[in-house]
């Protein structure tokens, strides 16, 4: 089986928005998501992976975030097909011109994929917290 990248649609979020809320996570205001990020697809355009890149105005760093699987996606993964996932969103930090990434996570399996391509942990005693207003 084949795996593609491609660009976030807007018609994503709301998809990606119940992804969460299907793993038991709150789902966010869809204004609080950024207009970057991928999806990964298998050969029959079967979204299986989302991530998110927010680009501040006044740095050359991108933020990677709000990585997600389907979790209706039920068909075994090949290893490494997640940290594959994770490279494509730095590669695409680095389409963008930017050259330095930040991310944020608690799962153990996202960290070591982070690690894995060349990422530090800056804490480990980090909570993220979100809110519009």
């Amino acid at each position: 089986m084949l795996y593609n990248t491609r660009t976030i649609f807007s018609e994503d979020i709301p998809i990606v928005n119940n992804w969460l809320y299907e793993w038991g996570l709150n789902r966010l205001d869809e204004n609080m998501y950024p207009n970057d990020g991928l999806i990964m697809e298998d050969d029959n355009k079967n979204s299986i992976y989302a991530g998110f890149i927010w680009i501040p105005n006044s740095s050359n760093m991108a933020m990677i975030g709000f990585i997600t699987r389907n979790p209706n996606y039920k068909k075994k993964l090949p290893k490494g097909l997640r940290t594959k996932f994770v490279s494509k969103l730095i590669a695409r930090c680095k389409e963008l011109g930017k050259s330095i990434v930040i991310t944020w996570t608690d799962n153990p399996f996202l960290v070591a994929d982070f690690k894995e391509i060349g990422l530090i942990e800056t804490s480990n005693n980090c909570s993220e917290l979100i809110a519009k207003i």
